[in-house]
């Protein structure tokens, strides 16, 4: 495989994780997954299960590098949100 195939095919992935319908397709399937836990390890177990949420989350980690171009980062983030991080770290420690 030469180096401009190598880089057409990794543009056209990125593309394809970046699209909308395929984070729309994304959210959807994890959703799914989330509300479907029980279900999923009843039927497949607990080796599906884990299979199946490690799917998404790299599937997720992929389309969020692929997007990071169209992320823009402005400042902080909210209040809020920095104290239920620091509120889930502290959680973390004290456990």
């Amino acid at each position: 495989m030469t180096a401009e195939a190598f880089y057409r095919r990794a543009g056209v992935a990125s593309r394809f994780l970046a699209a909308p319908r395929f984070t729309a397709a994304l959210s959807l399937g994890i959703v799914a997954v989330a509300f479907g836990t029980y279900l999923i390890r009843s039927v497949i177990g607990w080796p599906g299960l884990i299979g199946a949420v490690a799917s998404l989350v790299l599937l997720a980690s992929a389309s969020l590098l692929a997007q990071l171009r169209f992320i823009e980062w402005t400042g902080l983030l909210p209040v809020s949100v920095l104290c239920f991080i620091v509120w889930c770290g502290a959680s973390v420690f004290w456990s």
